[in-house]
């Protein structure tokens, strides 16, 4: 089954702070307040402490207690790094990803993630596997890519297990597997990577990999949305919207809300992709009056979307479309009668419908009207 999935995200893993004690994780850290408190880390970073030197270029990077300077943020990363620090190594590399105080440099950038990776850094070996997915300064290698996704998960690098998730999802790089996928997603929506959660709400939604589950994928799509993740927010408004169609056509009969649970049904939008089931709604709609629905079940008729392929059933609910007021559904009459599909082939009437359309405002009528004519022009002799 294939269904909407979030891209693989090109996040730059910038790493924070640390102590000088290097024992606590970067998200403890602070920043020189003053100036004694800076000349202190300019101090330790001249003797050599390489941590030093990585907090002080951090601090310049965001003007934190000192004037922002990112070519002296980019030079104290790279004496961290020079020192053996993998963070300096790393903020260097985005760095040079983003040309921040150092000219744009892939193929540099590249080089220290390696080091950066080599040295211990999650974001490192997830900023490099990124650098392997996009062939950027370094040849492209999915399979390469993987493995590193997979390292810097195992170091609690969170979004690299969701985008470990998306190749096992696609078969990028490894073999396909949407219940391994599945399990890395949930790994980074446990670790607070709101897109796992988006992704993960997704398998369930649709059964991929875990038991199709609606409920469940709308808490973590709530989540996700508050992560933010803007696509996670509209699929939860997808399925609000799914929800609020089905109680409307099932408890009140209302024509329009039936339609447009069909078309969620159609496109897998709030609710699991099920052309049949979209059928079913548009046929229900069209019955009890709503003009649209008749086109939307005409047109999964022409295509043999959750229906078997019948020509004839299309035009005749084209028609029936038509004439409840639909103008798109005279514009598609027009066609059928134009191309011959479930009717007698009759460009007049053809032509005919399209002005119908047209003077009813529907745009793809008038289009269809001047190319008719221009058609007409060109074969007279």
């Amino acid at each position: 089954m294939t269904f909407a999935a979030s891209a693989w995200r090109a996040r730059l893993a910038l790493a924070g702070f640390v102590l000088l004690g290097r024992s606590v994780s970067p998200a403890r850290a602070q920043s020189p307040r003053d100036t004694a408190q800076v000349a202190l880390y300019q101090r330790a970073c001249d003797a050599g402490e390489a941590i030093a030197c990585y907090n002080l270029g951090v601090a310049y990077a965001a003007g934190t207690g000192v004037p922002l300077d990112l070519a002296r943020a980019a030079a104290l990363y790279r004496r961290a790094c020079e020192h053996g620090e993998p963070y300096g190594c790393q903020n260097l590399a985005v760095a040079y990803v983003t040309g921040s105080g150092v000219p744009l440099d892939s193929a540099q950038a590249a080089t220290l993630s390696r080091k950066a990776c080599d040295g211990g850094s999650a974001s490192g070996c997830f900023n490099l596997a990124l650098d392997y997915v996009h062939g950027s300064g370094v040849a492209q290698d999915l399979s390469r890519a993987a493995a590193l996704y997979q390292q810097a998960c195992d170091g609690r690098e969170f979004q690299a297990c969701t985008n470990l998730g998306l190749a096992y999802e696609h078969g990028a790089g490894v073999v396909q597997d949407d219940a391994r996928a599945a399990t890395l997603y949930r790994e980074g929506c446990d670790g607070g990577d709101a897109v796992g959660c988006f992704d993960l709400g997704l398998a369930y939604r649709h059964g991929s990999g875990v038991p199709q589950d609606t409920a469940r994928a709308a808490v973590l799509f709530e989540h996700a949305c508050e992560g933010g993740t803007p696509e996670a927010c509209a699929a939860l408004l997808a399925a609000h919207d799914a929800t609020g169609y089905q109680e409307a056509c099932e408890q009140r009969g209302d024509a329009g809300a039936c339609n447009n649970l069909g078309v969620s049904y159609a496109r897998g939008t709030g609710v699991p992709a099920d052309p049949a089931r979209a059928v079913a709604l548009y046929r229900k709609a069209c019955t009890l009056g709503e003009g649209v629905a008749c086109n939307n079940l005409a047109g999964a008729y022409l295509h043999g979307s959750g229906a078997g392929r019948d020509t004839v059933r299309a035009a005749g609910f084209y028609r029936v479309a038509c004439e409840r007021g639909y103008a798109a559904g005279c514009s598609n009459l027009g066609v059928a009668y134009e191309h011959g599909w479930g009717v007698r082939r009759d460009v007049t009437r053809a032509v005919a419908l399209y002005r119908q359309a047209c003077d009813a405002g529907e745009a793809l009528g008038c289009s269809n009207l001047d190319r008719a004519k221009q058609l007409d022009r060109t074969k007279r002799p």
